[in-house]
């Protein structure tokens, strides 16, 4: 791209290119290395030095490890159900364990940490574009500047705002399901409490928050 237009016709045109010529942009697809391509060019042509890709392993869904928890706590609830309607326990512990297992998952990935969903779920080769910039003088200072070149899914619950409060109370009280859950079909067969089954119930907003995950990802990609 010419060097002599204004930096605001400049700046026009890298959207252009990535927005309408490239598209949509998902993680760890051919699109989104193009786009890193595209970066990298742009940052030799401005004089960066050392450029280069850096491919590394990385998430190609964010919203996978949602519905993979959800669906794994409601498998758990199907389970405490069984071991009360057929009066065999040994079906309770693998019911803790997977609601625990589904509580441990959405807040890990919520707080953007490692847990047992990064261990199993596959993963796809994505790339950055990285340059540096060297100092002027004497370095007395190191900065590090980021920025995506993919871009997200469209999922009907980032329509509006009221579509996103729904969806952010429904995975909230979803996950305090499974939580509570853990906690109460531990205790049911040490205090006898048979009502504790009935609390599964809760079980309802799990499949409605997998089946909403599921669906964002098959969205396109904005």
């Amino acid at each position: 791209m010419a060097h002599d237009k204004e930096p605001i016709d400049r700046i026009l045109e890298h959207i252009r290119y990535l927005s309408v010529i490239l598209g949509g942009r998902g993680s760890c697809t051919p699109v989104e290395k193009r786009s890193a391509e595209h970066v990298a060019e742009q940052l030799r042509q401005d004089g960066v030095q050392d450029v280069r890709l850096e491919a590394f392993q990385g998430a190609s869904s964010t919203y996978r490890p949602y519905a993979l928890a959800f669906g794994l706590a409601t498998l758990g609830t199907l389970l405490a159900w069984l071991a009360w309607l057929m009066e065999e326990p040994i079906f309770l512990p693998l019911a803790i364990l997977l609601n625990a297992l589904g509580a441990w998952g959405v807040l890990a990935e919520s707080d953007l940490a490692t847990s047992w969903l990064r261990w199993v779920l596959p993963k796809a080769e994505s790339h950055n574009a990285v340059g540096v910039i060297p100092a002027a003088e004497q370095a007395r200072q190191r900065v590090i500047l980021s920025a995506h070149v993919d871009s997200h899914r469209t999922p009907f619950f980032y329509a509006s705002r009221g579509r996103f409060i729904f969806f952010r109370v429904l995975v909230i009280v979803a996950w305090l399901g499974m939580l509570a859950e853990t906690v109460l079909y531990a205790l049911a067969p040490v205090l006898g409490w048979d009502w504790v089954y009935w609390f599964g119930a809760v079980a309802l907003f799990q499949v409605v928050a997998m089946d909403i995950f599921f669906r964002a990802d098959t969205t396109p990609f904005s």
